[in-house]
């Protein structure tokens, strides 16, 4: 039966009697129901639809947009989407100059010519710079860690010329983090270029920074990220602060320095007296070593690196006292497998202490470029 049929059945029944009212206003009030739950559901069909084709269409298309997709994708370490909203390679380019500017600002020992020079050399390995930088920085996206190059990439090690560990750790990328996003405008003049400011800290010396990121729209309508605007003036200001850190802590623990430096020469020659007295070293010569080793050297190294632990880190100084620590283990460790080595016989161990003894020369040459490029320049500890 129809509602019209039940409508006018309704009327008949009204016309019979006094109790037909109520029946008539219930369908009436139905029908009434029906049509309003009908038109909220086209409502809400019609703001859903809505919400989406201007997601779609019109916010996906913004620079607000494309920069809280690339606050999304660091958390979430979607190197995929992250590399579609900022143009990596292009920014590299382009902060490889503000940060070799800054390289040399600060070093008062360059003459004129000196400094070209090394602008010059800088800029032949641009190329090859920009592009292992924009790499490393894919791979932290995507796993949350700062690896080096390795294998036979050519940043790794002093390839290239420079040592790229220091080239990085001089671009601050590694020791800065995201604060939060203040603002995104577009250019009034230019409304296919638009600002973010990004408030960023630098972890070593407490220092908060307004970035300002630069966007353009590209062909297909979204925004991408082609620049870091204001990079310099944050290396210049951390840079400062940084060197008077480093210098006043190369001050501080210079006696300590030169307390070990006579220890570790005179171990150095005793070591090299007695490998001299034959090869392959006899029982005695290994009796000896081990002795120098366990009984002189380990501890003086262990004894060294206390001493320097006591020592206030300034902020700016982290980076030079956690290298001196990481010599200190590498060394350590690869004078303990020496022993082993030379008791077992072990080929394996006598190799894997001469790798660690190589990886530990590494740390101090960093150390050395650190100091020799600071105000004050000092002489490194010497390790048998």
């Amino acid at each position: 039966m129809t509602e019209q049929d039940l409508l006018y059945q309704a009327e008949r029944v009204q016309t019979s009697g006094p109790d037909s009212e109520p029946l008539l206003s219930r369908l009436q009030r139905r029908q009434q129901q029906q049509r309003q739950e009908l038109l909220l559901i086209i409502a809400v069909a019609t703001i859903l639809l809505g919400g989406l084709l201007w997601h779609s269409l019109i916010y996906s298309r913004t620079p607000d947009y494309a920069m809280k997709q690339i606050l999304e994708s660091l958390e979430s370490r979607d190197s995929e989407t992250f590399d579609r909203y900022v143009k990596l390679d292009a920014i590299m380019l382009v902060a490889f100059d503000d940060l070799t500017t800054t390289l040399f600002n600060y070093d008062e020992a360059l003459t004129p010519e000196t400094h070209r020079s090394f602008l010059d050399f800088y800029q032949r390995i641009k190329p090859q710079l920009a592009h292992g930088t924009a790499e490393t920085i894919r791979r932290y996206v995507a796993s949350g860690e700062w690896t080096l190059p390795s294998g036979q990439d050519l940043l790794k090690g002093r390839q290239l010329g420079i040592d790229y560990d220091r080239f990085l750790e001089r671009s601050q990328l590694r020791n800065t983090e995201f604060v939060a996003l203040d603002s995104v405008t577009v250019n009034v003049d230019k409304t296919d270029e638009a600002v973010a400011k990004v408030k960023i800290r630098d972890k070593y010396t407490d220092v908060y920074f307004a970035l300002q990121v630069l966007l353009e729209r590209q062909s297909d309508g979204h925004w991408s990220v082609i620049a870091l605007e204001n990079y310099r003036d944050y290396l210049s200001v951390v840079t400062s602060i940084q060197i008077a850190a480093i210098t006043a802590y190369i001050e501080a623990t210079q006696p300590v320095v030169d307390e070990y430096n006579d220890r570790f020469l005179d171990q150095r020659t005793r070591f090299r007296n007695i490998v001299r007295q034959g090869r392959p070293l006899g029982d005695s010569q290994i009796r000896q070593v081990k002795q120098l080793i366990l009984g002189e050297t380990i501890p003086d190294l262990k004894s060294r690196q206390e001493k320097l632990n006591s020592f206030d880190i300034r902020a700016g100084s982290q980076y030079l006292s956690s290298l001196r620590r990481q010599s200190t283990e590498l060394s350590i460790a690869a004078w303990l497998h020496l022993i082993a080595g030379l008791e077992k016989e072990d080929y394996g161990e006598l190799n894997l202490a001469e790798t660690l003894h190589k990886q530990m020369l590494e740390v101090d040459l960093r150390i050395e470029d650190i100091i020799n490029h600071s105000i004050v320049s000092q002489e490194m500890p010497v390790v048998p």
